[in-house]
């Protein structure tokens, strides 16, 4: 590779593995956490990474993360703006 006047090596490891953020945990994560929360006038979901092991099911494809299983299912706030239209519902 070239940058400028000089030639560089560029290295890689491969591509970074998504790892459980529970506390002690480093298992490779597949879930993200669907529990809803308020960010300022957004309404989005908490996407903090679990491992299989650490995730709680929390309905039909829907998995909670450690620090959000134990807490009543936000029902009353809407979908995620974020998820709105991606199945072509939305206007």
């Amino acid at each position: 590779m070239k940058l400028g006047d000089f030639d560089a090596i560029v290295c890689n490891r491969g591509a970074r593995v998504a790892r459980c953020q529970t506390a002690c945990c480093r298992a490779k994560s597949t879930i993200l956490c669907d529990y809803r929360v308020a960010r300022g006038k957004r309404i989005s979901t908490c996407d903090r990474r679990s491992c299989r092991r650490h995730a709680k099911p929390a309905g039909l494809d829907r998995d909670f993360c450690d620090r959000h299983a134990h807490l009543p299912d936000p029902s009353g706030l809407p979908e995620p703006d974020e998820q709105l239209g991606l199945f072509g519902e939305a206007s």
